[in-house]
């Protein structure tokens, strides 16, 4: 494996924004490429460096004449220009052969070794490896074809596994800026609607990298067509810390009348905060690679979650893709039940639905029985889910979406927004949504009085969206979430206590939800003002 030093790169940059140029199979046509950067540049100086992700030279003739003008000084290359690896066997003698080093380069090639200048400002990066350029960016690569015609261009499971290996050991890394391959990762369309690209295309190698390796771009060429997959996210909402999406691009031979040059700025992950960091674009999908492949060399920073064992906090194995625990001791659940017995899928007969208040594609609002105060709802999951630990991504993103617009509906009253829900003697998920006056004592309030019933509430560490495993009480307020694992006996009306309490709704005597019940006329006057106060605020209408 090779790193290659970033000083060969002739660049330095104030900004913390980098601009990318990215181009997919050149196949030769030098004359082409250059005229069409030389024309980019004369519009954005700034971009200096300039990556191929597909076959940089060609096997026809006016090919190797277009080189041999570059090699003998007669053109020159405006950028500097990296290139991976030949997919081609007859490729390979580009790579090799130079005048002037005396077998060197053949050499160097067959052993994998890259970092070499082919021609001025014309840079080979290797089989594999890693470097940081000198404004910040971390960059990966891997060359080679899955079903290349010789090994001297096949895309290596060592290499993958190495570049894994020397990345992830790291315990800092979180990580790359951009992935560089020409071979498509096999599996890169699920999820992602309608793609019109063959799920068989590319390497199934290269899916474990990229599940690996967390690229916020993966660049590829190889497969003669333009494709920009929608950005996925690397981590599995309400299960694990928020990270970075990726944005997977494939471009087309510089030949094609098909996307085949893509400039973009990017700001080096080590420069950028957090809340920019894990941003999730609309439309951005689940990962498709749930599961480690061949390689199966995971990634310790993706491979846990926290969740809490008695009072401390520990970190957990991944969970499958349809939510349950991998580990051994784990009890698998089934999200299945029977509907026609819940109270709360929307399925169900036993659904009091003049509650019901919005219904969006995977959850719906309804109005609380017996109510705290006005605007007490809950938000629910239309199929049968239990707990948080069983729902499915888009679930969970739903759920965040009916919570975003209840804190907006609530500010817009002076008001805030607490939720609290209970994984304990209960079938179906409820996440009860209440709105309490502002101040900023709500967290001491709420930890006050849960400990002084026994309970005492550990924080989960910022920017980690999962749920225990077992039994739990979860409370969240503003962005700081609170936990209790549940062993034993609990009060069932905790959650209302507590807000019930003094120096926040002052109504201890709504604590208990039976003595809360309204007429069915009373409910259906409050869900039709409901309906009608909320309407600019909900995302499904």
């Amino acid at each position: 494996m090779s790193k290659y030093d970033s000083s060969c790169s002739n660049t330095t940059s104030s900004s913390d924004s980098v601009k990318v140029l990215v181009v997919g199979d050149v196949e030769g046509n030098l004359n082409q490429l250059y005229k069409k950067v030389y024309k980019i540049l004369k519009k954005q100086p700034d971009i200096d460096t300039l990556y191929c992700v597909g076959d940089f030279f060609g096997c026809s003739r006016e090919a190797e004449a277009e080189w041999n003008q570059y090699i003998t000084g007669e053109k020159v290359i405006p950028i500097a220009t990296f290139i991976l690896g030949p997919n081609q066997p007859e490729l390979v003698k580009f790579y090799q052969q130079r005048d002037n080093d005396s077998g060197e380069g053949a050499a160097r090639f067959a052993e994998g070794i890259g970092g070499r200048e082919l021609c001025p400002n014309l840079f080979y990066l290797g089989v594999s490896g890693y470097w940081r350029t000198a404004q910040g960016l971390l960059i990966a690569y891997l060359s080679g074809a899955d079903s290349a015609l010789s090994d001297t261009c096949i895309l290596r499971k060592e290499a993958c596994s190495n570049l894994i290996g020397n990345l992830t050991c790291d315990p800092r890394f979180v990580g790359v800026d951009l992935l560089l391959t020409s071979e498509w990762p096999r599996g890169v369309a699920k999820f992602a609607g309608k793609p019109d690209v063959s799920m068989d295309t590319g390497s199934p190698l290269l899916g474990d990298v990229a599940l690996a390796l967390r690229p916020r771009y993966h660049l590829a060429g190889k497969h003669g067509i333009y494709y920009e997959r929608l950005p996925y996210r690397n981590h599995k909402i309400l299960q694990e810390s928020a990270s970075h999406p990726t944005r997977f691009i494939a471009l087309a031979p510089i030949s094609s009348s098909h996307k085949h040059l893509y400039a973009f700025s990017i700001r080096p992950m080590s420069r950028t905060t957090r809340p920019e960091l894990t941003h999730q674009p609309d439309g951005t999908s689940e990962c498709p690679y749930t599961e480690a492949g061949i390689l199966a060399t995971p990634n310790p920073e993706s491979s846990s979650q926290y969740f809490f064992n008695e009072t401390e906090i520990k970190r957990m194995k991944r969970q499958s893709e349809g939510g349950n625990p991998t580990g051994s001791s784990a009890k698998k659940r089934s999200r299945t039940g029977n509907s026609d017995d819940c109270w709360f899928c929307l399925a169900s007969p036993q659904v009091e639905r003049h509650l019901v208040v919005s219904v969006g594609t995977h959850c719906y609002l309804a109005l609380a029985k017996g109510p705290l105060c006005p605007d007490h709802v809950l938000i629910l999951p239309i199929s049968h889910y239990s707990n948080g630990n069983e729902i499915p991504s888009e679930v969970a993103i739903e759920i965040e979406c009916y919570r975003t617009a209840l804190l907006s509906y609530y500010e817009s009253r002076g008001k805030t927004l607490v939720s609290f829900e209970r994984n304990f003697k209960q079938t179906h998920l409820q996440i009860q949504v209440v709105p309490v006056p502002k101040t900023h004592r709500i967290k001491n309030i709420v930890n006050e009085h849960c400990s002084a019933a026994g309970v005492e509430l550990l924080e989960l560490p910022k920017g980690s969206e999962g749920v225990p495993n077992g039994s739990y009480f979860l409370v969240e307020i503003d962005d700081c979430r609170l936990c209790f694992p549940i062993e034993g006996k609990f009060p069932l009306q905790l959650g209302r206590e507590m807000l019930a309490t003094d120096g926040l709704l002052d109504c201890p005597g709504r604590a208990d939800w039976r003595q809360c019940v309204q007429s069915k006329e009373t409910e259906l006057m409050a869900a039709n003002l409901f309906k009608t106060d909320f309407k600019i605020f909900d995302f499904t209408l």
